[in-house]
């Protein structure tokens, strides 16, 4: 089973109530860039999961769209990237002030355990 989330706070709070059954203790955070049908037009997401015994709850957090800027600061493409890094910085915080462990990637659903 999956529990989805779209928003940062609600993944969180989700993930506290389950501490001490969050699988090997690691939550996992990532971007993810995908193409649109509206080319040169990309989105970028955060995602994040953690497996609490047979169930992955997952976030998947729209950031924006990106232009295909040069990563200039002040650019359009580099506050979606900054706003992608605060986000994931902020789940990052909570994970390990939970005494849990971050790590890149997802969790895909029917994943076998370590």
């Amino acid at each position: 089973m999956i529990v989805r989330f779209n928003d940062v706070n609600e993944f969180i709070e989700e993930i506290q109530l389950d501490l001490a059954q969050i699988d090997r203790g690691i939550v996992r955070v990532t971007k993810a860039v995908s193409l649109t049908a509206t080319l040169p037009l990309r989105h970028l997401a955060i995602g994040a999961t953690a497996r609490i015994g047979d169930t992955v709850v997952r976030l998947d957090h729209f950031c924006g769209e990106l232009w295909d800027e040069p990563a200039k600061e002040g650019s359009h493409d580099a506050k979606i990237y900054a706003r992608a890094e605060e986000l994931m910085k902020r789940i990052e915080i909570a994970v390990r002030a939970s005494s849990l462990e971050v790590r890149a990637g997802i969790i895909e659903p029917g994943a076998a355990r370590l």
